[in-house]
């Protein structure tokens, strides 16, 4: 049976990963730069857009995951797209930083968890089963394309121009591309074309739902169940230790004395290393259990933090970033396939936004943490043992997991 209309949905959802996540996340300091300049803002009003969209995100991730649950998934990439094009178009006239505090949060929150990693783990869910693993990893890499493409070339266009001019060149380039691709080649599910998931000759066997046909799915029946806590924390410190260790990382380098060049191309390893990861996971992630490589995602990361908490120099930095990232790329994938083996398959959406708003609480405090653990004590060694530990303890919570069958 042709199931090239399954592996575009891959490729979309790359695509829209590497515009969503490499234009809001990794060229926001290349966007906010130039706008803090220009306000005269302080380094911390200047990440306070970032702020805005963490913490928004905590409120809504629940909320589009019950979208997720209910509406064609069309409708939901198509609206995402429309929010970011007017977002940067939006972002384009501000006139002071609360202004573009406001539009990061009202207009980015939805299209980076729409067009993000919660977003692309239930639609790849529902194409995939036996092949999950494989495409979800090839997806999610999407993430670690946009961060090697956009920040270079937001960068070129603003020298070239200028900030305001090269937001209102993004935002046409998104609602010219990010547009058509949500409307014409997103499909909701294998069954809107007669398909059914892998493109086998008939539907995988599953475990029924187990839910009333047609009930809401309250939130009180997802937090009520113990896999979700145990998903949640076991997935949420990894994620909210990335956050910390990758937002100082540069700041590390320079307690090291090491050069601002040798620090950005440190950024690059990480990067590299990190897609590594991912790509790692689409071969690995159908042939083992899913709570094995998530624990050794977590051990590797855990070394990678030892090894930076140990670092004197430029080999120490790079070892630990690349180990750290390669770690933390091999978890990224993962969290769709075991959110869909823990689950319901009812509930998946919801309980995606719960995992996710847990994991966004974890990662508004972590870089804070890390800053403060750091000032305390004198040295970035402190945060980068304890993040270790917490991971290496929260491993301990993968054995008590309950899957589903595949």
């Amino acid at each position: 049976m042709n199931f090239a209309v399954g592996w575009r949905q891959v490729a979309t959802i790359f695509f829209m990963l590497a515009l969503a996540s490499g234009i809001v996340f990794s060229s926001y300091g290349i966007i906010s730069a130039p706008i803090g300049k220009e306000f005269h803002a302080t380094h911390t009003m200047t990440m306070m857009g970032m702020g805005a969209i963490l913490l928004f995100g905590v409120v809504m991730s629940p909320i589009i995951g019950g979208w997720m649950d209910r509406f064609p998934f069309q409708v939901l990439t198509t609206a995402a797209a429309v929010l970011l094009a007017s977002g940067l178009f939006a972002l384009s006239f501000v006139q002071t930083m609360w202004h573009v505090i406001a539009v990061y949060a009202v207009f980015m929150t939805i299209p980076i968890s729409v067009c993000g990693p919660m977003g692309a783990s239930v639609l790849i869910m529902r194409w995939f089963v036996k092949r999950r693993g494989l495409a979800m990893g090839i997806a999610i890499a999407g993430l670690s394309a946009g961060s090697f493409v956009f920040p270079v070339v937001v960068q070129q266009v603003i020298e070239v121009l200028d900030w305001r001019m090269a937001l209102r060149i993004l935002a046409l380039f998104v609602a010219l591309t990010m547009i058509p691709a949500g409307l014409f080649l997103i499909v909701s599910r294998p069954e809107d074309r007669g398909l059914h998931p892998d493109g086998a000759s008939e539907p995988p066997p599953e475990q029924p739902s187990t839910r009333t046909k047609g009930k809401p799915v309250s939130i009180r029946e997802v937090v009520g169940d113990l896999n979700f806590w145990l998903v949640a924390f076991s997935l949420g410190i990894p994620m909210s230790s990335g956050t910390g260790t990758t937002s100082n990382i540069v700041l590390f380098a320079g307690d090291l004395g090491i050069q601002a060049k040798i620090a950005a191309l440190a950024m690059s390893t990480i990067a590299v290393s990190s897609a590594s990861g991912k790509l790692m996971f689409a071969f690995v992630g159908d042939r083992f259990d899913i709570r094995l490589i998530q624990f050794t995602s977590m051990v590797l990361s855990t070394a990678g933090l030892l090894t930076l908490a140990s670092a004197a120099s430029v080999p120490g930095l790079f070892a630990g970033g690349a180990l750290f990232s390669f770690g933390s790329g091999l978890l990224n994938p993962l969290w769709g396939v075991l959110i869909a083996r823990t689950f319901d398959r009812a509930v998946v959406g919801k309980a995606m936004g719960l995992v996710m708003s847990i994991a966004m609480v974890l990662s508004v405090i972590s870089p804070v943490l890390f800053a403060k653990l750091r000032d305390v004590t004198g040295s970035y060694a402190t945060p980068f043992i304890f993040y270790g530990v917490a991971i290496l303890l929260s491993t301990a919570l993968l054995p008590k997991i309950k899957l589903r069958s595949a």
